[in-house]
């Protein structure tokens, strides 16, 4: 086909305007690489001191203002004052420290934002820190993390697991607002106050709250105030920990239990724990003033186990009743049990050479013959029985003769009145 000039024209002024069209494409595609990559900054304050340590004061910031929750923060090494929070409410976007420095909180608030970076140290006595929106890159292992109270807001992951070995201290309580949130063993969580302290978390399903716990109290009680779910260790250090009427589980080892650290299920709540069937699994729990652990071990297969003791007042038994539960009932053969008891927490007629295992699952105790194994010959103590079983619920050690729920010292009647 022969082309007119005309249309030679016309073809060239098209290819023309698709070349401009090519090259504003382009150009647009870089723009919007630039845009997407170009990283999201906040605004920073950078503290001075130069007024005096309060963190409210404006002129003791950069900037002259004190930080809202669109500023980052940022605490640099050598200065000679450094930051206190000791009352209203403090807010940053990214809380930044760097080594060497220090920050204490003594009252009021801190909501963060954004990232916690602490590459110093951080000292609360008193007060709380509000995470009130997601993290991105923190750092929880390079500096200390002591906190008072921590306050995770619904919806908010304060990326607690964000480094391996991060630390996280707790002087006051835990409150985790956030149904979704789930800590890997990245991360450990010790409660070390002196007063009380309690825990509550929403999270849900098999979303853990802490990857690692450590209870490490000279002093005051650590009490469940919700289910919590730890998805690696517990270090028992030094204290107790009240379960009150929610179940602890525990996934992984717990180590270091004693007669002066343990749980105590003398409410609803108890201690949950994988068994199986190699090495027998402690369960360290007790009364409020007495340790009275149990172990398990399956004779086939794994699945959770539940325990909690309480105190029992029967004259012909162990003063103490065993709560043990199979979250999937059936499975696992014959399972064998070992059961601790002290001094002082025998009935008046209980005699170990007359001992059976007893069992009560609602319809009253039934002795439960040839079920005890072996038992600690007296007058040893701590004793230890073990039985063998395929039930579970309520278990006691008593004589063969069978456990009394009252026994009657003396009953006497008097004449009150004549008619």
């Amino acid at each position: 086909m022969i082309l007119t000039t005309k249309q030679i024209n016309n073809k060239k002024h098209v290819s023309r305007l698709e070349d401009k069209m090519n090259s504003r494409k382009k150009f647009l595609g870089i723009v919007l690489a630039m845009i997407v990559t170009v990283p999201v900054m906040f605004a920073a304050e950078t503290w001075t001191g130069a007024t005096n340590n309060d963190w409210m004061i404006a002129s003791n910031w950069s900037g002259n203002k004190v930080p809202t929750s669109t500023d980052g923060t940022l605490i640099p090494s050598g200065l000679s004052v450094y930051p206190v929070i000791s009352y209203g409410a403090a807010e940053t976007q990214n809380f930044t420290m760097e080594a060497g420095v220090s920050v204490s909180m003594t009252g009021g608030t801190l909501s963060v934002y954004h990232d916690w970076k602490n590459a110093g140290t951080f000292n609360a006595t008193g007060g709380s820190v509000i995470f009130a929106a997601d993290a991105g890159n923190c750092d929880w292992f390079s500096g200390t993390n002591q906190f008072y109270n921590i306050i995770v807001n619904p919806g908010v992951d304060p990326n607690f697991d964000d480094d391996a070995n991060g630390k996280i201290l707790i002087r006051g309580n835990f409150t985790n607002n956030n149904t979704a949130l789930n800590v890997s063993t990245n991360a450990t969580f010790t409660f070390n106050g002196t007063d009380d302290q309690t825990i509550y978390s929403a999270s849900t399903g098999s979303n853990a709250t802490f990857g690692n716990l450590t209870i490490n109290k000279a002093s005051g009680a650590l009490t469940l105030n919700s289910a919590v779910k730890v998805g690696g260790s517990v270090a028992l250090q030094s204290g107790k920990m009240s379960l009150s009427s929610y179940d602890l589980t525990v996934s992984g080892a717990i180590t270091g239990a004693s007669a002066s650290s343990y749980f105590v299920t003398e409410g609803t709540g108890r201690l949950v724990r994988p068994v199986g069937s190699g090495a027998a699994v402690e369960f360290p729990v007790g009364t409020s003033s007495s340790y009275n652990p149990a172990t398990i071990r399956t004779g086939s297969g794994t699945d959770n186990y539940s325990v909690g003791v309480s105190p029992a007042n029967y004259s012909s038994t162990v003063q103490r009743t065993w709560n043990i539960s199979e979250a999937v009932p059936g499975g696992n053969g014959t399972v064998t049990v070992t059961t601790q008891w002290n001094s002082g927490e025998q009935g008046p007629s209980f005699n170990r050479t007359l001992a059976e295992g007893w069992v009560n699952t609602g319809s009253g105790w039934v002795m439960q013959p040839g079920s005890l194994t072996s038992i600690t010959a007296a007058p040893t103590y701590p004793a230890v029985a073990t039985f063998q079983t395929t039930t579970f619920s309520n278990w006691t050690i008593g004589n063969n003769a069978g456990p009394l729920p009252i026994q009657l010292s003396r009953f006497g009647a008097v004449t009150i009145s004549r008619t």
